[in-house]
C-alpha cells in the first residue's frame, strides 16, 4: 500500500490547516480521515470549540487526524497539536498501513509542536 496522499483534496486541506494558524480566525481545529479505501487525507470537520469539541468528532473505526492550535496564558504564542487517531475498532490491517502515515501528516501542516497517538477519548 502506498504511503498517504494529500493531492486529492490538497486546497481544502491546506485551507483548513492555514485558518486553525491565522491569528484572526476563530478555528482552532481541523480534522482530517482517509476517503473510503483509499489513503487520500480529506477534511472530515473543523470548528472553533478547542480540544473538548474536537473530541467529540473521533470515530472508533477510523484513523484520523487532529490538528489543534492550544492556546496557554502563560505562553506568548500557540501550541499546535496534531493528535494521531487510530479508533479501537480499526482492523489491525489498517492500522499496520496508516502507521507511518503520522509522519508525513506532520510534515505536511509545519508546525506541529506536539504529537499525541490516541485511540480513545481518555488519551487526549
Amino acid at each position: 500500500m502506498a504511503g498517504v496522499s494529500f493531492s486529492g483534496h490538497r486546497l481544502e486541506l491546506l485551507a483548513a490547516y492555514e485558518e486553525v494558524i491565522r491569528e484572526e480566525s476563530a478555528a482552532d481545529w481541523a480534522l482530517y480521515t482517509y476517503e473510503d479505501g483509499s489513503d487520500d487525507l480529506k477534511l472530515a470537520a473543523s470548528g472553533e470549540g478547542g480540544l473538548q469539541e474536537l473530541s467529540g468528532h473521533f470515530e472508533n473505526q477510523k484513523v484520523m487526524y487532529g490538528f489543534c492550535s492550544v492556546k496557554d496564558s502563560q505562553a506568548a504564542l500557540p501550541k499546535y497539536v496534531l493528535i494521531n487517531w487510530v479508533g479501537e475498532d480499526v482492523p489491525d490491517a489498517r492500522k499496520c498501513a496508516c502507521a507511518s502515515h503520522v509522519a508525513k501528516v506532520a510534515e505536511f501542516f509545519q508546525g506541529v509542536d506536539v504529537i499525541v497517538n490516541a485511540s480513545s477519548v481518555e488519551d487526549i
